[in-house]
């Protein structure tokens, strides 16, 4: 859990760092976006799921140790979710784009991925929430709100994806991570599937 937030932290110092770099005109970054956005990504699912773990006693790694269906199930249905939302939202819609996979199409290929794994942090974030006594409620907004600085904030530096339209005013911006938060989390356990039962 310690080395995942250590990790995180040194992520976004590189996105400030190619941020700054990019800005003073330089054309090579040390590190691209879409590798410091990804592997933060990556820490952030290890760090709730560790958190999670501390917590209760279970989270998706311990269930996928265990041979549970659950965690495959929900990075899945991630994935599903994700797809839906690339179909209206980007290429439907045009409310968003990633300028790396523009130029290189096949990395179209890891958005289901990178969906999946929302998924799971959506979810250990919910869950760590309801473990530490929140209502579904207070657990709800908090899970929309903390991604969205996190994830958001990293991608200001980063450029992973840009927003147009609409999602371009911040506050539309926050209300549509409450969209996600229901249907990532709240509403996902509450009509399909609950993994922790909290």
């Amino acid at each position: 859990m310690f080395l995942s937030g250590a990790i995180s932290a040194i992520l976004l110092y590189a996105a400030y760092a190619t941020h700054r770099r990019h800005k003073k005109g330089k054309s090579r970054r040390y590190f691209s976006g879409l590798v410091i956005g990804g592997g933060f990504a990556l820490t952030l699912t290890v760090f709730t799921d560790a958190l999670l773990y501390r917590l209760t006693g279970e989270s998706f790694y311990s269930l996928l140790q265990n041979g549970s269906y659950i965690p495959t199930a929900v990075f899945l249905a991630g994935a599903l979710q994700g797809v839906v939302y690339e179909y209206v939202g980007s290429f439907s819609l045009n409310l968003w784009y990633y300028p790396t996979v523009r130029h290189k199409h096949l990395l179209f290929l890891l958005l289901p991925l990178f969906w999946a794994i929302f998924m799971i942090i959506m979810q250990n974030t919910f869950a760590i929430f309801r473990a530490v006594g929140l209502s579904s409620s207070g657990a709800f907004v908090l899970t929309a709100l903390i991604p969205f600085l996190l994830i958001e904030g990293i991608n200001i530096y980063t450029k992973t994806w840009v927003y147009r339209g609409m999602l371009k005013a911040p506050l539309i911006l926050a209300l549509g991570w409450f969209v996600l938060a229901y249907t990532f989390a709240l509403g996902f356990n509450k009509f399909i599937l609950n993994p922790f039962g909290l």
